[in-house]
């Protein structure tokens, strides 16, 4: 059978596309840097900076080491905070522009069953930011520390 001519003009001719290029991922640390960027927590020089806006106390906790007893406060940024002796036997520490979502975080630590100096520690909120209030059994020595974004304290447990 003979092929006729009008028939094979109606036939698409077939083009060869290039094959396309393989996409290249973005890699890992460059989708870090500009996620950092965009939050804000970095800024375009590499400095640090403050996130604008209140910071929330994620969670507080107490630890009974041999030399020290630990009381740490973990908020999600860095926060700007003040330490006052109330009296001999209490500690507040002030943070500034802060606020506790979780009723669970404003309950009383009670670490009275524990040999240690530090025998209550309470957290409240407040319109100006959150008070970590501490009770003391006696007055001891203490050191302050920032690692990060967590507040520690530490308690001399040699100390009478």
């Amino acid at each position: 059978m003979a092929v006729k001519p009008w028939i094979q003009a109606a036939k698409p001719a077939r083009v060869q596309a290039p094959p396309p290029e393989p996409i290249k991922p973005p890699t890992i640390a460059k989708v870090k840097s500009e996620k950092r960027r965009s939050q804000g927590k970095i800024s375009f020089d590499g400095t640090h900076e403050f996130k604008p806006g209140k910071r929330v106390m994620k969670y507080i906790g107490f630890r009974q080491k041999a030399q020290v007893s630990e009381v740490f406060i973990r908020c999600d940024g860095k926060t700007k905070f003040r330490v006052v002796e109330d009296s001999n036997t209490k500690v507040v520490i002030e943070l500034f522009d802060t606020t506790i979502r979780l009723k669970n975080n404003q309950r009383a630590l009670d670490t009275s069953f524990f040999p240690t100096a530090v025998k209550r520690v309470h957290a409240r909120a407040d319109a100006a930011g959150t008070r970590v209030e501490i009770a003391l059994r006696h007055k001891v020595p203490y050191e302050v520390k920032r690692v990060g974004s967590t507040i520690k304290l530490l308690f001399n447990n040699a100390a009478r």
